[in-house]
């Protein structure tokens, strides 16, 4: 049977002198470790989640298969972090220093605010805000500003970001222990999975692949039982072979 559960890690320094920080237990305060001389480096892996405790007050919890960069000690007038993958940021206002989010194409600048950012897609960098707001920017764009219920969708094919008013709690779910797919591909649901599950995922059937499911599935479940709530209102058939999902 496939369970998704999060290992522990221990830290270990690079000789870059960049700390590759893995999860031990399901939370950490990284304050009393940051020196201003030392770059971190948060990498998670398939199946588990870390939140982290910033310096300055910030807490990020960041979902599975993701990485996170950033120089407690920079200083400037700017407090700034990589991201690849996904996120959900809790900012600490400090308005002269404002929070900047580098997610790939995407640069999301914050005084204080609540938001998700997303950079997993081929297609799509998204950013969602819960609370305050934030501005989005792209290469040769303007600035774009997001209220809470905003996603700022980047387009990763025209360099465009489009502002859509969305259920901010279907893209917060994660962090609570729930998935909740409203009319989503099962191409796009198997790719989250697979991520938590740490499977492969193979569509002998492309067409089942573009078939669509509404629902919420609990993270905390075997993968067999997910896939069988989703057989239960679809045409699709799931066959698991070792760590392969079989879509039909």
């Amino acid at each position: 049977m496939l369970s998704a559960c999060g290992s522990q890690y221990n830290a270990q320094k690079s000789a870059q002198n960049i700390n590759n920080i893995l999860p031990d237990g399901a939370a950490a305060d990284r304050r009393q470790d940051e020196t201003p001389d030392q770059t971190w480096k948060v990498v998670i892996p398939r199946g588990a989640e870390y939140t982290l405790r910033m310096s300055d007050g910030t807490v990020v919890h960041l979902n599975s298969s993701s990485e996170l960069i950033y120089n407690p000690g920079s200083g400037g007038r700017e407090r700034r972090v990589e991201l690849k993958g996904e996120a959900y940021f809790d900012v600490s206002p400090d308005p002269q220093k404002p929070f900047l989010v580098i997610a790939e194409d995407v640069t999301v600048r914050v005084y204080g605010t609540r938001f998700n950012v997303n950079t997993r897609s081929s297609k799509y960098i998204d950013t969602v805000v819960e609370e305050g707001s934030v501005s989005v920017t792209a290469d040769g764009e303007p600035e774009k500003m997001l209220r809470p219920g905003d996603m700022g969708q980047f387009d990763r094919s025209t360099g465009k970001v489009e502002i859509h008013q969305v259920d901010v709690s279907h893209y917060l779910s994660w962090q609570s222990g729930t998935y909740v797919f409203e009319n989503r591909t099962i191409e796009d649901i198997l790719s989250e999975l697979s991520i938590w599950y740490d499977v492969d995922v193979e569509f002998p059937n492309r067409a089942a692949g573009g078939q669509r499911f509404s629902g919420s599935l609990p993270r905390n479940r075997e993968l067999s039982q997910l896939l069988q709530l989703i057989e239960k209102t679809t045409r699709v058939h799931f066959e698991i072979d070792g760590r392969t999902v079989i879509v039909k």
